[in-house]
């Protein structure tokens, strides 16, 4: 609508004007002045503690089911409330699902360390001093040992299926 809106204008009043400078200053009050109206700025605002997953829609539904709870409508607020739970699994695996995707194309020490940060554990922990020591059977052991310690942990502070 933009670029519509700029081939039907008129120019003739900007080559009419004697100087340069307020042709230039013409030329930019109309340009801004159809970008206000076709491509307004949306301030969007992210808080320090949003969930990497947290969309503005996820946002926009909590709003309102927080209304809901305000105002004591409670079977809107119920409905909107198994909604925001739904969207909050839904986004959460969709998250999560894309960042072991991205850890596919990645080589060994960079899996380690992305899968760390994923999982928000410190860079020491009992794996950092693991050698290759026995079979590879047990290797695989402690490594699905530690995995399991992991899930654990976490399901008892959130609860996340990843599956």
């Amino acid at each position: 609508m933009l670029c519509q809106c700029l081939k039907r204008l008129d120019w003739r009043p900007l080559f009419l004007l004697q100087h340069c400078n307020t042709m230039v200053n013409y030329f930019y009050s109309i340009i801004l002045s159809l970008l206000d109206h076709y491509l307004p700025i949306i301030e969007i605002t992210k808080n320090s503690t949003d969930k990497p997953w947290v969309t503005p829609s996820f946002r926009r539904l909590i709003r309102s089911r927080q209304r809901a709870f305000l105002s004591g409508d409670v079977s809107r607020y119920n409905c909107l409330r198994n909604r925001t739970q739904r969207m909050a699994s839904t986004l959460r695996k969709k998250y999560f699902t894309a960042k072991v995707e991205q850890l596919h194309s990645c080589d060994p020490h960079q899996w380690w360390t992305k899968t760390q940060r994923m999982l928000n554990l410190k860079q020491t922990n009992s794996l950092t001093s693991l050698q290759f020591q026995g079979t590879p059977d047990k290797l695989a052991a402690e490594i699905n040992d530690f995995f399991g310690q992991c899930i654990k942990s976490s399901s008892r502070s959130r609860s996340i299926n990843i599956s």
